[in-house]
């Protein structure tokens, strides 16, 4: 008899653990899969296997930031693109004696490209026209769409911004403005949840 409740007690054992399809070495639901774990009795995407959802994560901490030559206004991620409204934020203050700053006057940042290294297998890179009159000045906003492929549903990576930035001289005269062009790149961070479209 208590050979027969030896051999019962570790069948029903492994039918109720068989039946909660809980892995007890893991704590991970089966059939999850893989990039997901099991969370608030759920499954859910954990591409970086933190035990965390990735909508819970990267929710938080959705950011667009790059140093202190832009401004990101607004950005959105897509399977197949990223789009990101920038402002520059060169100096709107020029000293040029007594004579009054008008718009024409303030630097022109004109973006050459734009780069997520970390996204797929070669990353994401979006290429501009870098003249003068592509460029915007630090009163304006402009947007910039990155082709893009992404199958996760988060995208983390640095952004890297090359840009040249022309200073208009600032002769007297009708004649039409000269520029004097620098060129300059900078980094930041972007992170975003991948929306579906």
């Amino acid at each position: 008899m208590k050979t027969r409740g030896l051999i019962i007690f570790p069948i029903l054992l492994g039918l109720v653990l068989f039946i909660s399809g809980c892995n007890t070495i893991t704590g991970e639901v089966i059939g999850c899969g893989d990039h997901y774990s099991f969370v608030a009795n759920a499954c859910c995407l954990d591409q970086n296997a933190n035990k965390i959802c990735d909508k819970d994560e990267f929710a938080i901490r959705e950011e667009c930031s790059i140093k202190s030559e832009f401004k990101c206004l607004s950005y959105q991620a897509t399977p197949d693109k990223i789009t990101i409204k920038l402002k520059p934020a060169l100096s709107t203050t020029i000293p040029i004696g007594d004579g009054e700053i008008t718009a024409e006057m303030l630097p022109v940042a004109a973006i050459s490209k734009i780069t997520l290294p970390e996204v797929g297998i070669n990353g994401c890179k979006g290429v501009y026209i870098d003249t003068v009159e592509n460029g915007f000045r630090g009163t304006e906003e402009k947007t910039f769409e990155i082709p893009c492929v992404s199958d996760k549903g988060v995208i983390d990576s640095d952004i890297i911004i090359d840009f040249l930035v022309y200073k208009p001289s600032h002769a007297k005269g009708p004649s039409a403005p000269t520029y004097n062009s620098i060129t300059a790149s900078v980094k930041g961070t972007f992170r975003s949840l991948v929306e579906e479209v």
